[in-house]
């Protein structure tokens, strides 16, 4: 019962170390195409993805984004405008952002949650030479909601939901076992003390 009891320890002990680590492996930013959101307007694609992808408010994100013509050549050079809001309140507004060789990387802190409006602005469009828009919502999480989130803060963590529940599910059965545990020592006291009296 003791080796048994030691085993399970020693394996959720691992199980730990090896969940904690999960969260601080390496991240790289993998090419701004996958698991990006799209829109076309005219002669124009954007695609537009966050860092982490559930962003959270109070916390800094990163906006990755890239413009190209749906023949799939990348603006040069192309000066555009950021509008980020909030229930039509407005929290960022940019000057003109010329986008090198098509991609951009914004860095933003939305002290709210809630879904967010960014606007990005392809200014003086070379074929027709208006304000070209692309309104994309962007859902801030509360800090407090994100601990208990199934969906990855990150592409390369586990849900966190998930690991409080598998260190919360440990936690009971360490409790259970050690309570057996206690439970026949004490019957195993008792037995002897009944056999010698």
């Amino acid at each position: 019962m003791r080796r048994s009891f030691v085993s399970l320890i020693i394996v959720m002990a691992l199980m730990g170390s090896s969940l904690l680590s999960i969260p601080f492996v390496r991240r790289a930013h993998a090419d701004i195409l996958t698991n990006a959101a799209t829109q076309r307007i005219g002669n124009y694609n954007i695609y537009m993805k966050t860092v982490p992808p559930n962003p959270v408010a109070g916390q800094n994100t990163e906006i990755l984004f890239e413009i190209s013509t749906v023949n799939g050549e990348q603006m040069v050079d192309q000066p555009i405008a950021i509008n980020i809001s909030k229930d039509g309140v407005r929290e960022q507004t940019t000057h003109p952002i010329f986008v090198p060789y098509g991609h951009y990387k914004h860095e933003f802190v939305f002290k709210e949650p809630g879904i967010h409006a960014l606007d990005i602005s392809i200014l003086n469009d070379p074929d027709t030479g208006d304000n070209l828009t692309f309104t994309f919502p962007v859902r801030i999480y509360d800090p407090l909601g994100e601990y208990f989130a199934f969906s990855p803060a990150s592409s390369s963590s586990l849900p966190i939901g998930y690991v409080v529940l598998i260190i919360t599910g440990a936690s009971a059965a360490v409790t259970v076992l050690v309570s057996i545990k206690i439970r026949n020592k004490r019957r195993s006291r008792a037995f002897h003390h009944s056999g010698t009296a």
